[in-house]
């Protein structure tokens, strides 16, 4: 204990009190009264304090204030602190030295944590004998004032970090963020990112005001990226002062039913390609020594063929080096090698030009085979060679259509019998047993009317028939026939449709019994039309040992049975801006329930397009739609790529984006489950042979 003493309390109001005391020795003592003289005061040793940060990483170091108190000999002095303001962050080591003053270290606030440009904080000290908050009985000089400045230099970015995550058909929103630049002094600064995927569209700005830079991902490169996480960085580049770094992750998300693999690449090439679902579509056959299938694909526009692995890999030759233009394939047994398929292909016109090399047959390891290519004068074709054996002999046939019908042999020689007589105003082909007699027939529309050909080229008796006037415009066919015995009567029927072409843009639905008679038309809604074409799918569906039609048309997918009448649950309407785009269902079991599934694909005038999935019920499967990046798409197919015992969903894109390079074109999805059902309906067409009959052969 102190004899005669005096008490020294200081107390800080920043984020707590700290309170000091100290005595001094000597004097005979004082009353309260003499505590507040008039020679009493306080004094600092700066009102001014300066802190200078190079960049946000180096906090300044701390600063010193003295006070000194004259003319106060007796009671008790109270000193309290309070400091306001972002620039101080604490004040500490607050002591006396002696009797008449003391000091405390002012700490400035890191740097990082405030960021560039200029902080205040004021520091306000209060000397009193009254009482701990100085309510009165200040001393002269009372309160002083210290103004704090802090300068902070460079450039920050908020957010701090940029997080990513896309699927295989981002939305725009997915694809873009925003963070802001401020700094001080006024000063430039320039932004840029570290990875090709990484685009920074505001490349450069001055701190002058806060600016919103927006990144992006680059669609061009998520394109073949695999499911995965990766990181880049965008810097931002100030005059002075340190850079700033965003770190930036991409989490890719790949459909969790899509196969390893998947999706495969073709090159791209701007030009002019026939569109529908009958000239755009996935072939799957085996077209070499293993088991597994192989997938064909044309590039859009200008070609080549692809031919890929069941595990998406190259086959090797391919693609081929010789079509000019879009390729339109199918396949075909051309030697006495079971199981293996030779691929016939009809080019479209790489130049409009009246005769080209457009007609060719490849192995299975890309190369012609000897009589081919053959020339057509038909400016290219639109359609695929249908492929049949037609006469028996146990090697398939090469059917080319447009304005004649041309069969050849595999050596590339015309068959007996052809080409049929032209002036046919365009031919939709298809093949199946009009006259009973347990051989398949050529089975040939056009606007006007149905023809009918054995084998040999003659005409069947009774056709042709017709079935609209030859003048009459109204109703155009559009679509490829196809036929099946829809009543069980030993004959084939014939199936066609066509659009109105007025303002209703109605869809009719038609079947002919081989005799020519037209047993019955359907309808479908308004605005439920097609813009290019729509092939239709035949499938049993409901497990009475005959087909249903089964035809997508805008917004809708209808399903009909062989007497005319709609199968319960159908039609499936999906809406508007679902349009059928190059589309046409196919028919199988994807879900491992032994019963049969209908696959189409929808666009809606944008890169996205979904993939639909319907049981036979007209139901939609739980992991459906998948959305995609598609454009107007191709037409899927239902294929056991590599013999899982799972028939795998294989989905086409047509995506343009103004450029030449490489783009996804391929999806495969497997839904898992146990071992899966028949395929009914696999592509276009019906199989690989495009016969455009039921049961596909």
């Amino acid at each position: 204990m102190c004899s005669n003493s005096r008490q020294l309390i200081l107390i800080v109001f920043v984020a707590f009190y700290v309170i000091l005391a100290a005595c001094s020795g000597g004097g005979s003592g004082g009353s309260d009264s003499d505590s507040n003289n008039d020679s009493s005061g306080v004094r600092l040793s700066t009102n001014v304090l300066t802190f200078t940060g190079p960049n946000t990483n180096s906090t300044p170091p701390s600063q010193i204030i003295t006070a000194t108190v004259t003319g106060v000999t007796s009671g008790t002095l109270y000193i309290k602190i309070v400091s306001t303001g972002s620039a101080v962050a604490s004040i500490t080591n607050i002591f006396v030295n002696g009797t008449t003053s003391g000091q405390g270290t002012i700490n400035p606030a890191s740097a990082s944590a405030l960021g560039p440009g200029l902080h205040t904080s004021t520091i306000t000290v209060y000397v009193c004998t009254t009482d701990p908050d100085c309510t009165s009985g200040q001393l002269a000089g009372s309160p002083q004032i210290v103004n704090v400045t802090y300068t902070i230099t460079g450039v920050v970015a908020s957010p701090s970090s940029i997080n990513f995550t896309v699927g295989d058909a981002p939305d725009a929103s997915d694809l873009t963020r925003q963070f802001t630049v401020t700094g001080y002094p006024l000063q430039d600064w320039t932004a840029a990112g570290n990875k090709p995927w990484l685009f920074v569209s505001t490349m450069s700005g001055n701190t002058t005001n806060a600016t919103q830079v927006k990144v992006s991902l680059s669609e061009d490169q998520l394109d073949g990226m695999p499911s995965g996480t990766y990181t880049g960085e965008v810097k931002v580049t100030p005059t002075s002062g340190l850079a700033v770094t965003i770190p930036v992750t991409l989490t890719k998300e790949r459909d969790p039913h899509m196969e390893p693999g998947f999706p495969v690449q073709t090159y791209r090439t701007s030009g002019t390609y026939k569109a529908g679902p009958e000239s755009l579509y996935i072939t799957v056959g085996n077209l070499d020594s293993d088991p597994e299938s192989e997938i064909l694909v044309t590039a859009t526009a200008t070609g080549p063929l692809w031919a890929f692995n069941h595990d998406g890999s190259l086959l090797d030759g391919w693609p081929e080096d010789y079509g000019l233009a879009a390729g339109f394939p199918s396949l075909g047994n051309f030697f006495a090698d079971a199981g293996q398929l030779e691929v016939a292909v009809g080019y479209f016109a790489s130049s409009f030009a009246s005769c080209n090399d457009d007609r060719f047959v490849f192995s299975g390891n890309g190369q012609p085979l000897p009589g081919w290519p053959l020339t057509s004068c038909n400016a290219g074709h639109i359609l695929p060679p249908q492929i049949a054996d037609v006469n028996g002999d146990g090697l398939d046939e090469i059917f080319f259509g447009r304005h004649t019908i041309d069969a050849y042999q595999a050596d590339g020689q015309l068959l007996d019998g052809w080409p049929s007589p032209s002036n046919h105003e365009g031919y939709s082909l298809a093949f199946g047993d009009v006259d009973g007699d347990s051989v398949d027939e050529v089975i040939a529309a056009s606007h006007s009317q149905i023809t009918a050909f054995e084998f040999n080229g003659s005409t069947v008796a009774g056709f042709p028939f017709p079935t609209f006037p030859s003048n009459d415009n109204s109703r155009l066919i559009s679509a490829p026939i196809v036929t099946a015995d829809m009543d069980g009567d030993g004959r084939y029927d014939i199936i066609e449709v066509r659009k109105e072409q007025d303002s209703s843009s109605r869809t009719f639905v038609r079947l002919f019994g081989a005799d020519g008679s037209l047993k019955w038309e359907n309808e479908t809604l308004p605005d439920e039309s097609i813009y290019y074409t729509t092939a239709p799918a035949l499938a049993d569906l409901d497990g009475d040992g005959l087909p249903e039609i089964i035809v997508q048309v805008n917004g809708a997918l209808y399903v009909w049975h062989g007497n005319g009448t709609l199968m319960e649950g159908w039609p499936v309407r999906l809406g508007d801006r679902h349009y059928i785009g190059n589309s046409s269902p196919v028919v199988g079991d994807v879900d491992g329930d032994q019963l049969p599934d209908i696959v189409i694909v929808t666009y809606g005038g944008e890169p996205t397009a979904k993939v639909w999935v319907f049981n036979r019920l007209g139901q939609l499967h739980s992991a459906f739609p998948k959305k995609l990046r598609l454009s107007s798409s191709m037409a899927p197919a239902i294929a056991d790529i590599d013999l899982d015992g799972r028939n795998e969903i294989l989905i086409g894109s047509d995506l343009w984006k103004g450029y030449s390079g490489m783009y996804d074109t391929v999806y495969a999805f497997d839904l898992g489950g146990p071992t899966h059902g028949p395929i009914l309906w696999g592509q276009v067409g019906g199989g690989p042979r495009h016969q455009y009959r039921y049961p596909p052969k």
